[in-house]
């Protein structure tokens, strides 16, 4: 990937970050950089926190210089586009000059930074103890019952089955649906692409429809669309960027949750150890359906269906019409954003995207603990424990791949 190591376009995407503007295949590329080296990761996180960004403006005004190549280097690259009504962010005025003080102290430390071109290897510091973010990891299951690690997998063609090519590139497995395929009556071929633990990558069907999953996720799918509709079946976290086809509906299986679209973006949420399943829509329009029950639900943008995730469980299918639609995006987006959410909740989003296991002190479980609050998905775990622990509610400890919550009190 060219554009990766063009430390101005990584620039333009670390403003676009900030200004919570990036495109799905931008913040693929943002991602991949933040994951290329640990000092990337680090120098990422540090340079979008609040002391970071004070500290750069104030070391900009006392330079005195470089502020006109700054705004027209902004300029040349940033064309924001217009927000819909229902669009996912909604800054103030106050925000707007934060995110525009972001902006500028990602490129002025971007300018700094070119002048520093070190002849050697970094080393990172960091406290003993702790756990380092997820990253673009994923396992593909052929037809035949092979496997393909992805991440350890070369860029390029990885097979070719029902005359489909199967190519992975940069973080993303893409399918590329030969001239002979428009026809039906071949015998469906299923692929399975799924993430562990730690773990997160993004998928492009044979239909050009995309989907990103989320840690702990699945997708069973046909390598090439033959059938009358686009059906497929995921376990866990994705998002969906379905490409319209009006005689051909795509229908999403989760559990005992069915989303039926014809072109729309959605984020399904299907976790078994969540209280419920729950289909959130952004652009466009579904049906949810309830298999067990026959139950459906029409969803309009920002509205969410909510299902009980277990048999164990009861009650109807339920609509939500104004979900907290940062909070559910915050994943995809790079970000955990905490609103006033319980905190077996957050530690079960750690467990998952950090690979460890949580335990909780006795004091916990005998009281219910909110919190609030965001940050990078790419930060240590430690910086987000020690977000947490600003609450004053809470504190932690880490021992390898194990974190215990224990209360203050």
């Amino acid at each position: 990937m060219p554009q990766i190591h063009n430390i101005e376009y990584i620039g333009h995407l670390i403003a676009r970050y900030l200004r919570e503007e990036l495109t799905g295949p931008e913040n693929q590329v943002l991602q991949e950089w933040i994951h290329a080296s640990d000092v990337n990761r680090e120098k990422f996180s540090a340079l979008i926190s609040s002391e970071t960004l004070i500290r750069n403006l104030r070391a900009w005004k006392e330079a005195g210089t470089g502020e006109e190549l700054v705004w027209q280097r902004i300029d040349r690259y940033l064309n924001p586009k217009p927000r819909n009504i229902f669009s996912l962010y909604r800054v103030s005025i106050a925000a707007t000059i934060l995110l525009v003080a972001g902006l500028i102290a990602a490129w002025y430390w971007l300018l700094q930074n070119k002048k520093e071109q070190p002849a050697v290897a970094q080393t990172e510091t960091r406290p003993v103890n702790d756990v380092s973010p997820g990253g673009f990891k994923a396992k593909l299951t052929l037809a035949d019952g092979s496997t393909i690690v992805l991440d350890n997998a070369a860029n390029g063609q990885l097979s070719e089955q029902a005359n489909t090519a199967i190519v992975n590139k940069d973080g993303q497995l893409i399918y590329t649906a030969g001239k002979s395929n428009a026809g039906a009556g071949n015998a469906v071929v299923y692929n399975t692409l799924s993430t562990a633990n730690g773990e997160t990558y993004m998928l492009t069907l044979a239909d050009g429809s995309k989907v990103w999953l989320n840690a702990a996720s699945s997708i069973r799918y046909p390598v090439a669309f033959t059938e009358k509709d686009r059906r497929v079946e995921i376990s866990g976290e994705a998002y969906f960027e379905v490409t319209p086809d009006a005689g051909k509906p795509f229908l999403v299986q989760a559990g005992a949750m069915e989303v039926r679209v014809l072109g729309t973006h959605f984020n399904i949420n299907s976790y078994c150890e969540e209280s419920s399943i729950k289909a959130t829509l952004l652009e466009g329009k579904v049906k949810v359906r309830d298999v067990s029950q026959g139950k459906e639900v029409t969803l309009k943008p920002g509205e969410q269906a909510a299902l009980a995730s277990s048999r164990s469980q009861s009650g109807p299918l339920a609509t939500y019409h104004s979900p907290d639609l940062e909070e559910v995006m915050a994943w995809k987006n790079g970000k955990f954003v905490f609103n006033d959410a319980d905190i077996q909740t957050v530690m079960r989003q750690l467990e998952r995207w950090y690979n460890v296991k949580v335990s909780y002190g006795y004091d916990i479980k005998k009281q219910p603990i909110n919190v609030t609050g965001q940050i990078s998905r790419f930060s240590n775990a430690s910086k987000v424990l020690d977000m947490l622990a600003a609450t004053g509610w809470l504190r932690f400890t880490i021992e390898g791949k194990k974190i215990t919550v224990m209360s203050r009190r």
